[in-house]
């Protein structure tokens, strides 16, 4: 194997390994911020959190999940890590989607407007009656 071809697959292993590890985080965050916001202790301590919010941080999440899971499903169908991020991928297909690079895009971008519309969540939650004491 030429050290450029070397490269290229020790960057897609690393890829692979990335992307699983974001998908794992995805799944966690998702199910304790769903636990958290439904319980009687979230709705002690959080508040009544917005369910428009609450239902898009979760719908983000789980578009960040999907992303990830295209990734990390293709990356073993590409031997070199400038091919994958130029091939146009999609689940069940190939040569149609969009490219490996901008499935990358998608999945971070969609983690992070989740986690903004979850702190947003919180931030304008309407209060509970006596939840708190008032000062």
């Amino acid at each position: 194997m030429q050290p450029d071809a070397e490269v290229q697959l020790e960057q897609i292993k690393l890829l692979f390994d990335y992307t699983k590890f974001h998908i794992g985080l995805y799944t966690t965050v998702t199910a304790g911020y769903i636990a958290v916001m439904a319980s009687d202790y979230g709705r002690q301590f959080f508040l009544q959190p917005s369910p428009c919010l609450v239902w898009g941080a979760v719908v983000m999440f789980m578009v960040a999940g999907l992303a990830g899971g295209i990734i990390a499903s293709s990356c073993p169908h590409y031997p070199r890590l400038d091919s994958l991020m130029a091939a146009r991928i999609a689940p069940y297909t190939d040569g149609k989607g969009l490219t490996g690079r901008t499935w990358t895009y998608v999945e971070h971008t969609a983690f992070w407007v989740g986690i903004l519309l979850a702190i947003l969540s919180v931030a304008f939650a309407d209060s509970v009656p006596g939840s708190r004491t008032q000062s």
